[in-house]
Formats: structure tokens, C-alpha cells, sequence
């Protein structure tokens, strides 16, 4: 079973895309209303389709060739309340972080190795799997300036 969590400011608007989703999905249900994001244990809490960014710690300003999205999710943890999760398939990133911030200027550093790492390396010194990866990034980033 597939969940999802909309949050609104009223019980009315909850009815009305209610009743538009179940013309959809006949087999949708609320389960419940959570008056506090704190309940839940995975969600996402940040999406954001990312065109640039300045990654301060290496003076460095990506920019990519379409915007991509960046998402954020929120699992509980054991050691600590939550965790920050990005689990980005495409690019093989999987991290996790005690906060929002930390966990966006995670992806930053992720973003800036894996271009310094694979994308200007020379393939002859790279491994199969490395060309893949390096052909994804470049595929992604458009231009590096040095800021």
C-alpha cells in the first residue's frame, strides 16, 4: 500500500480534494488527520527543482542544464529524533543528515566531488561504471564557474 500526506489549513478543503480523488481513485481512504508532522516517520519535507548553486566551500557556482530536483526526506532515527535523507538513485547518493541545512550543503559537497572526481577525470583512468557515472554528471551540469 502507497500513502501520501497532504497537509491543509481547514477539514474543508481536506473534503473537497477528497471527494475529487475518489472519482480517480475509487479506493482511496483517509487514514487519519495528523495534527503534527512530528507523527510521521517517513515524508518528505523538502522538494525543490535546483537550476544553480554556489558551492561556497570550494568557490565554485554550478549550473545546470535543466532543473533538478532535489528531494528531502525525513525518517525517524534511532539515536536521534530524525534524520535528513537524500536517496538519489540516478547519481548513486544516499545520505543523511541531523538537519535540513546540513543535508542541502551535503548534497553541495556531493555534487562538487563527484564533478571534480569523475567528470574532469580522463576516461582511460576510469572505470566502467565511473564513465557511466561521469557521463550522467556531465550531463547534468551545464557550466562550472570559479567564483
Amino acid at each position: 500500500m502507497n500513502s501520501i500526506v497532504i497537509k491543509l489549513d481547514n477539514d474543508t478543503d481536506l473534503n473537497i480534494i477528497y471527494n475529487q480523488l475518489k472519482k480517480l481513485y475509487p479506493k482511496i481512504e483517509i487514514i487519519k488527520n495528523i495534527e503534527n508532522t512530528e507523527d510521521i516517520e517517513d515524508t518528505i519535507v523538502f522538494e525543490k527543482y535546483l537550476t544553480e548553486f554556489d558551492y561556497k566551500y570550494n568557490n565554485t557556482k554550478y549550473v545546470f542544464n535543466e532543473p533538478y530536483l532535489l528531494t528531502v526526506r525525513r525518517k525517524k532515527g534511532d539515536d536521534v529524533p530524525f534524520w535528513y535523507c537524500i536517496e538519489d538513485e540516478y547519481l548513486g547518493i544516499y545520505d543523511m543528515e541531523e538537519s535540513q541545512e546540513e543535508i542541502i550543503k551535503s548534497f553541495y559537497s556531493w555534487i562538487d566531488m563527484l564533478w571534480n572526481t569523475y567528470a574532469v577525470e580522463n576516461d582511460k583512468n576510469l572505470t566502467k561504471g565511473a564513465i557511466v557515472l561521469k557521463q550522467k554528471v556531465l550531463g547534468l551540469i551545464k557550466e562550472v564557474v570559479k567564483l
